[in-house]
């Protein structure tokens, strides 16, 4: 029997898929909070260095770089990530400080700069092999690299490249 239209079975159906998004967009907010708490807290000198690294190897990326960065950092904030160079020493103390860390946040930094690494053209060679470096540095399980290797190796440049000329 149809009542506006529709028939009851669509009513229903329309209302659990409405649901599902509704958890869905709960879940995602839910994740972007905790990153942005995780990024923010307690000091961005343990986040700055190593985000700074990869902003360095893709300068063309630049804007979109730091319009992702303005997600979480105010303006200023994101400027200081660009303009400040940062030691050796900062940069392995920022690996110390990530060592540390429980796994749920460390796995969560290193999904936040594949994001990083991605905007504009995709994950080029030089920080590919970095994100691979970082994570043995910070004690990743073969399991867990080769978890990000699958899920984002299909965003790399020259896989991309490859594709092409096959």
């Amino acid at each position: 029997m149809k009542k506006c239209g529709i028939t009851e079975l669509e009513l229903e159906m329309h209302i659990i898929t409405r649901q599902e998004r509704k958890k869905e967009e709960k879940k995602r907010k839910r994740y972007l909070k905790d990153e942005k708490r995780l990024l923010s807290w307690p000091d961005p000198i343990h986040i700055f260095p190593i985000i700074h690294q990869i902003c360095q190897m893709n300068l063309d990326a630049r804007e979109a770089q730091e319009q992702f960065l303005k997600e979480v950092y105010s303006a200023d904030k994101t400027k200081e990530v660009f303009e400040t160079e940062f030691t050796d020493y900062q940069f392995n103390e920022a690996i110390i400080y990530w060592k540390k860390k429980d796994f749920s946040d460390k796995k969560m930094f290193v999904n936040y700069l594949y994001k990083l690494t991605i905007l504009a053209d995709g994950i080029h060679n030089d920080e590919w092999n970095f994100m691979i470096s970082l994570m043995s540095q910070l004690r990743f399980s073969k399991s867990f690299i080769e978890y990000f290797t699958n899920r984002y190796y299909a965003l790399r440049t020259e896989f991309e490249d490859s594709k092409s000329k096959h």
